[in-house]
């Protein structure tokens, strides 16, 4: 395999018993922020970004400042009415959601008062509660200081609500950035061993005839593994720890050798020393690796890929035998 074959000679012994280091982490998603004016009721206007659709903007201008189809009215000073709807208030805020039950508006049209502030400043507030929409900017403004300095519970149970989403959104962020790295690593198990069994474009088995013209490779991971593979072919520091590159080559390497269910055929290099590498790793990193593992099969079998099923029914029936022998 090109110098493959100098990495069969090596023993896996003395690698690194390291989970395998994920791939670099995807660029951050682009997103379309548009320049948006928020208008008070007085003519004035606080300007602010906005990571939304227009057409979602478009919506709750709609709801809000055109008060459609309003089934609650807001009583402030001086007899200013500002017009909302039940159900948006109710998800919104749980004081709110009390103030229109008690005066029988929740789910029917109605009428709450807040008093002690000037009308911009429920306006303000109000609004806010339909896009939590440029929360440092409306909570810069003075209608939103004297809301807060009335009406404190209000205030303190929507930063409270607003703390909470962005804690959802990014353990979502890092849910999604955490299944790319499995994939990832999916696509590497399958490129490697695409490689190691039917060679491709310039790197295979050393018994693989290599046509001028090929097809593209199918496998995304194949051009970067067979960089690394070279690399480590020829490496002098291949030994584990010597160089960074040779040890992700390691990593991948024993990874494979946990989800390879024959390493007897197996043509990846070092599959089965790895395999007796394995019954002496220490327990704190076995743990590490099932985990691993088990992830990869998850989002594998998540993914419909038919590549890994071997490995979990290799896996299955191992589990059932050794539940035999205890028993």
């Amino acid at each position: 395999m090109g110098r493959m074959e100098t990495i069969t000679k090596q023993s896996p012994q003395g690698a690194n018993n390291v989970c395998p280091a994920p791939p670099p982490l995807p660029g951050a998603a682009t997103n379309f922020r548009q320049k948006r004016l928020f208008m008070m009721n007085n003519g004035s206007a606080i300007t602010g970004n906005s990571c939304v659709s227009t057409a979602t903007r478009d919506m709750w201008d709609s709801l809000f400042d055109g008060g459609y189809r309003a089934d609650v009215t807001i009583k402030s000073n001086n007899g200013g009415i500002i017009y909302a709807h039940a159900n948006v208030l109710g998800m919104a805020s749980p004081v709110l959601r009390g103030m229109l039950i008690q005066a029988k508006g929740f789910g029917q049209k109605g009428s709450i008062s807040i008093h002690g502030v000037p009308e911009d400043a429920v306006r303000v507030f109000i609004r806010f509660l339909y896009s939590s929409w440029n929360f440092k900017v409306v909570s810069a403004t003075e209608g939103w200081k004297a809301m807060k300095k009335s009406h404190p519970a209000l205030e303190k149970e929507l930063v409270k609500s607003m703390i909470d989403e962005e804690n959802m959104k990014k353990e979502k962020i890092k849910r999604s950035n955490e299944r790319k790295i499995y994939l990832e690593l999916c696509e590497a198990m399958e490129a490697l061993v695409h490689i190691c069994r039917d060679g491709c474009r310039t790197i295979g088995p050393r018994d693989k005839h290599f046509k001028e013209e090929q097809k593209p490779c199918n496998y995304r991971a194949c051009k970067g593994l067979e960089l690394l593979i070279r690399h480590f072919a020829g490496c002098k520091l291949r030994v584990p720890g010597g160089c960074i590159h040779c040890k992700r080559m390691w990593q991948l390497l024993e990874l494979h050798s946990r989800l390879c269910a024959d390493s007897s055929s197996c043509k990846v290099p070092l599959c089965r020393n790895f395999k007796e590498k394995i019954r002496k790793q220490s327990k704190k990193d076995e743990i590490k690796w099932k985990i691993l593992v088990k992830k990869i099969l998850r989002i594998k079998r998540i993914g419909g890929g038919a590549p890994f099923s071997v490995y979990l029914n290799s896996i299955s029936s191992r589990q059932r035998k050794s539940r035999l022998l205890r028993s």
